[in-house]
């Protein structure tokens, strides 16, 4: 008996092994959906902005102009807790960090539906921007860290195809809810659904922040320093002035291209929907043909991008619905798709140990061309 128990043990180890890798995949795709939610709620909150603008402006009395100040509060918030924000990603555990910042959200996005003069609405955006700026760089920590370099973009793609796909939600309710309602009410379903977010997180996320690829301690800033990590900050930095146009996306089609706000609020959802097929498109070609050098994808997006800002600005009150959809389709699938990308390159840039900051120095320099 005693020779034969060698023998069981070694028949339990393939079960073993699978029970595990089971186990592992289940954790891989539960942190998934909670990084995708996440994501969505944060893009409902960013994208309102520019989704209820019609409906902000002739409540408040606000002038176009001073709809711009408006945006450049949000992203002044996010500009200024980016980078401290993102030295603390790493000491944090991972159901903390994502619990604390969707509560702190759904507290702001109260706060923001409160608000009824146009100097409140600026302090209640920038309030928002301060919290929210976590997100994206605690998202790029989780997913560089529990998946394989080989399957990053893949990955990268399906769980960033949550920041469109809560553009979608956002386009179809918000304006909804502020034609029969208020704009206020749709900030105060928004901050619901932000709380009961961060409570199912806090409650459920494992703590990812000792992952088996990136041993307790490791932290270097070597990949901050590098040239190809600079040259990325600066480009996209420089980029993302022409993707600012979403501020105004709504406005410009409304005024000029003399169209109602519904129908405006659906071209955007139609940009958020081709984004999200986009980012899984882009995800999977960049580990399919690039995986070795993903900058060119990033640059076929961003050279799409352009195309299809310089069709928006040429459009005019007599333009055809379908013009109008392919337009909006072209940006989605370009610039919409291209942050993904990006998040999958500056992994590959700097990797695992300097991630967080790195996403935080980048949305640093986002911020500041949104500015």
């Amino acid at each position: 008996m005693e020779k034969l128990e060698p023998e069981k043990r070694q028949d339990q180890q393939p079960a073993r092994t699978m029970a595990a890798k089971q186990a592992a995949e289940k954790h891989h795709y539960f942190v998934a959906v909670i990084c995708m939610v996440t994501l969505g709620i944060d893009a409902m909150a960013v994208r309102s902005v520019s989704l209820l603008a019609p409906y902000i402006r002739s409540s408040l009395n606000v002038s176009d102009s001073q709809f711009g100040f408006i945006f450049s509060a949000l992203t002044a918030g996010t500009l200024i807790s980016a980078l401290p924000t993102g030295m603390l990603i790493n000491r944090v555990k991972t159901n903390w960090a994502f619990g604390g910042i969707m509560a702190a959200m759904g507290l702001a996005l109260f706060n923001l539906a409160r608000q009824e003069a146009f100097i409140g609405l600026i302090v209640a955006l920038f309030l928002i921007g301060l919290v929210r700026t976590g997100i994206i760089p605690l998202v790029n920590r989780v997913v560089t860290e529990q998946y394989d370099p080989a399957q990053r973009g893949a990955r990268m793609g399906v769980i960033y195809a949550g920041v469109p796909f809560g553009g979608v939600i956002g386009a179809v309710l918000l304006p909804t809810i502020s034609q029969y309602s208020s704009w206020g009410t749709g900030y105060i379903l928004l901050g619901c659904a932000s709380m009961v977010g961060g409570l199912i997180a806090w409650r459920l996320v494992p703590d990812t922040s000792r992952s088996p690829s990136q041993p307790q301690g490791s932290r270097s800033s070597a990949g901050l320093r590098s040239s190809a990590f600079i040259v990325l900050c600066v480009a996209y930095g420089v980029f993302v002035i022409s993707l600012s146009i979403d501020a105004f996306l709504t406005l410009y089609l409304v005024d000029v291209v003399k169209i109602s706000a519904l129908f405006a609020g659906t071209l955007f959802g139609l940009i958020q929907l081709s984004a999200m097929g986009g980012r899984i498109f882009w995800g999977y070609v960049a580990d399919r043909y690039f995986s070795k050098n993903r900058w060119w994808p990033l640059a076929a997006t961003n050279l799409l991008a352009v195309g299809a800002f310089a069709l928006l600005i040429s459009l005019d009150p007599g333009s055809r619905w379908w013009v109008l959809a392919a337009v909006m389709i072209l940006i989605g699938i370009s610039g919409g798709s291209s942050w993904v990308v990006l998040s999958t390159l500056v992994g590959d840039v700097v990797g695992i140990a300097s991630i967080s900051m790195a996403s935080a120095t980048i949305f640093f320099s986002t911020n500041i061309a949104d500015v």
